[in-house]
């Protein structure tokens, strides 16, 4: 072949490997900003920190103990007296209902405004709490809807010791069992049971984990949170709000 011809057949060669590779980078550089406006449009992976929600609903609540474990330095926390609309609500990565020790620790309208960000808004929820079960054993929309129970047992017992069941779920990972001696009701799941006590009768379980379509989550911490021993307690909650609002994933992507 002509030399003359063959360098202008090469640098014509060059000049289309230059312009496809153009193509390519122009493209990436799209895809990227595309990204990059879907995250900050869906709030998704465009903050280091979740967004959490906690309900203090009187005397007896765990709510600033909870936000103390948390951290607000992990986290952007709010803590409130008053229950937000199911709008406001969808706005958290998780919403905790504190309820502790209080006696009787849901009302009608927490109830309905629980049971519907749960099953009709976003649903990344954590209840705690010891008579949450036990003072509302007579109400589905609690048992059923909320907590998704399929049993409980029939009088209260004192657990001794909350042991851990499950300990590769990413709620219990890394919590060890701990000693509890306030009497308690237990319950069996419709979702995964986490924790038991040390008793003999049946249903046993005092700690649960459920998931629904379109990624809802439900933690029930079925006891005073805050009567837990701090090196179960703790890990407990900070598991709970990252598996409910998926910020464990979130945070794998944005280091990928």
């Amino acid at each position: 072949m002509n030399p003359k011809i063959k360098r202008k057949m090469g640098k014509l060669n060059l000049r289309k490997f230059s312009f496809k590779t153009g193509l390519v980078v122009l493209f990436l550089a799209l895809l990227g900003l595309g990204i990059f406006y879907n995250l900050k449009q869906t709030g998704a992976a465009v903050t280091n920190k979740s967004n959490v929600f906690i309900y203090d609903n009187g005397a007896g609540s765990n709510a600033t103990t909870i936000r103390d474990a948390l951290g607000v330095s992990n986290y952007n926390i709010t803590v409130s007296t008053t229950m937000p609309s199911q709008v406001t609500l969808n706005t958290y990565d998780a919403v905790i209902f504190a309820a502790g020790s209080i006696a009787t620790p849901i009302s009608t309208a927490e109830r309905d405004a629980l049971n519907a960000y749960l099953n009709s808004g976003v649903g990344h929820l954590i209840m705690e709490g010891a008579n949450v079960l036990n003072s509302h054993i007579g109400d589905s929309v609690i048992t059923g809807n909320i907590l998704k129970l399929n049993d409980w047992g029939t009088a209260t017992r004192n657990p001794a010791t909350i042991r851990i069941n499950n300990t590769y779920h990413p709620v219990t990972s890394g919590v060890p069992s701990g000693s509890y001696t306030t009497n308690l009701r237990a319950f069996t799941s419709s979702g995964t049971n986490l924790g038991s006590w040390t008793q003999e009768d049946r249903p046993m379980y005092l700690l649960s984990a459920w998931e629904g379509s379109k990624r809802k989550r439900m933690v029930f911490v079925g006891f005073n949170w805050g009567g837990w021993p701090a090196a179960s307690r703790n890990p407990l909650i900070n598991n709970a709000v990252k598996w409910v609002s998926d910020f464990a994933e979130v945070e794998l992507t944005n280091r990928a």
